[in-house]
């Protein structure tokens, strides 16, 4: 059915009890038989999703490393919703996303938690801003509507000094960055 052999990302059942299984750019269906009923993925990422969740009523969402977010209703699943992380909503290197009843994406990263929707609402917690959110979410469990959303608070910010040295030798007005979780790309 999916014209190839897939490697499945993730295996979820719905809460309605559909268990989908997700492999890149298709999402299948396991059916009677058992059998696979393929879905196509109406998003724009090249590379494929990698992360599966759930809403409630069964919405499916799905994110891929590089920030690529879609909803879609299963029973229409050529009417989707569609971030494309490339709109610089303030993801970096995805590391969870959840759904929630409201149908609002919650997205972890390097750079923080973005919830994202229904529409083309953001709301962003930069890294930094909630101090119980220290360090890298590598899971989000939303319950329900999920909750109602607070203001981020200020960035905390630290201090760094030190010398910069090449083969021994200081190197003056050097550009530094400093990431909590250097990319790869």
């Amino acid at each position: 059915v999916l014209d190839r052999m897939p490697f499945f990302n993730t295996m979820q059942a719905s809460p309605n009890g559909d268990i989908y299984a997700q492999a890149s750019n298709y999402l299948g269906k396991v059916t009677a038989g058992p059998k696979i009923e393929k879905i196509d993925i109406k998003g724009t990422n090249a590379w494929g999703f990698s992360e599966l969740s759930f809403s409630p009523d069964g919405q499916i969402g799905l994110a891929s490393l590089s920030c690529d977010l879609v909803r879609m209703d299963p029973a229409n699943p050529t009417s989707v919703w569609v971030q494309n992380g490339d709109s610089k909503y303030g993801c970096e290197n995805l590391s969870a996303v959840a759904l929630d009843g409201q149908k609002r994406m919650w997205v972890a990263s390097r750079a923080g938690l973005n919830v994202m929707g229904p529409g083309s609402e953001n709301v962003s917690y930069p890294s930094g801003s909630v101090m119980e959110l220290v360090g890298n979410v590598k899971s989000i469990a939303v319950v329900g509507e999920g909750p109602a959303l607070p203001a981020a608070g200020p960035v905390h910010k630290g201090g760094v000094s030190g010398k910069l040295l090449m083969d021994g030798t200081a190197i003056a007005n050097a550009k530094v960055e400093l990431c909590p979780q250097p990319a790869l790309f």
